[in-house]
């Protein structure tokens, strides 16, 4: 038996993790990839043109999406970590306050 996660079940899944980091104070020191991985969420979340926004969407008849998703028809949506530039990156962490720059007293001093 193949195990998928259907997309309300990852976005659900999302939801209730970014809540919990939220609420546990954490996320303050995401790695890129953790970032990444916010913003396809997003991206996914957002996407309203129907049933298959990536190819590993599940669709209604427990099929996945495949050639058949928004992604593979060349629309402008976020699946895969490899879509998202540093730039992106960056541009999250500095919109959404992550990573905040820290005061001069309160940066770890490398020993030469």
């Amino acid at each position: 038996m193949k195990f998928v996660l259907s997309l309300k079940w990852f976005c659900m899944l999302g939801l209730l993790s970014f809540t919990a980091m939220t609420y546990a104070g954490v996320g303050k020191d995401l790695t890129d990839g953790e970032v990444r991985d916010r913003i396809i969420g997003g991206s996914i979340s957002a996407y309203d043109g129907g049933p298959c926004p990536c190819p590993y969407t599940e669709f209604k008849n427990d099929q996945i999406c495949g050639d058949s998703s928004a992604y593979s028809r060349g629309e402008d949506i976020k699946c895969y970590r490899k879509d998202i530039s540093d730039r992106e990156v960056k541009r999250y962490r500095i919109e959404n306050g992550i990573d905040k720059p820290k005061l001069p007293w309160q940066i770890e001093q490398k020993p030469n």
